[in-house]
């Protein structure tokens, strides 16, 4: 077996792991979508495209696409709501519409030149150009850039309080100024 048929498991509920063949070079459009069910399947190297909505709505949580792999077509693994990792090797050359749309992927590295379409990943899906160590490195500098912000915002709170202080102590000094000139204007007055 050299390639798997459009649709030829969709909508297998009971599928729950699949033993794919070494020499398997494409899965058709649809082979396993809406396999809920589906959480373990082997991505064997010599594997060079995935077909549109190939695993739509199927049950990973992570994915290791093989380095054979050139393309990873639309919707391939779109609403997959418990998929949190992928990764996508340096082969691949395209990653076509709402291919990881729906998942629940925070990060990826996607290869420098491939052509990611606009809506392969979710809005808030972090994307980078680059390797693993590139993604890495991104989220690193993004955590050292917000723990910056929060202690930029944190020393702006402590000047904000020791500018309340500040006024505070302004007042009374002012008060116990007033109450002093009030005594020695009533002292010079009991003078009299």
């Amino acid at each position: 077996i050299t390639s798997i048929g459009d649709y030829a498991f969709s909508h297998c509920k009971n599928l729950e792991k699949v033993q794919l063949p070494k020499n398997l070079k494409s899965i058709g459009d649809g082979a396993f979508d809406g396999c809920d069910n589906l959480t373990s399947i082997n991505l064997a190297e010599g594997l060079q495209e995935i077909g549109y909505a190939a695993f739509r709505t199927t049950g990973f949580k992570s994915v290791s696409i093989p380095d054979s792999v050139t393309v990873i077509g639309g919707y391939a693994f779109a609403g997959c709501i418990n998929l949190q990792t992928v990764k996508i090797p340096s082969t691949v050359k395209a990653i076509r519409s709402c291919a990881f749309k729906g998942t629940d992927i925070f990060e990826v590295a996607v290869p420098k030149g491939c052509y990611v379409h606009p809506n392969a990943f979710n809005e808030d899906t972090i994307v980078v150009y680059g390797t693993e160590q590139d993604l890495a490195d991104y989220i690193a500098e993004l955590e050292r850039k917000q723990k910056e912000q929060e202690a930029l915002a944190a020393l702006a709170e402590i000047n904000r309080q020791l500018a309340e202080i500040d006024k505070m102590e302004a007042e009374l000094d002012a008060i116990e100024e007033a109450e002093r000139e009030a005594a020695r204007q009533k002292e010079l007055e009991e003078q009299r």
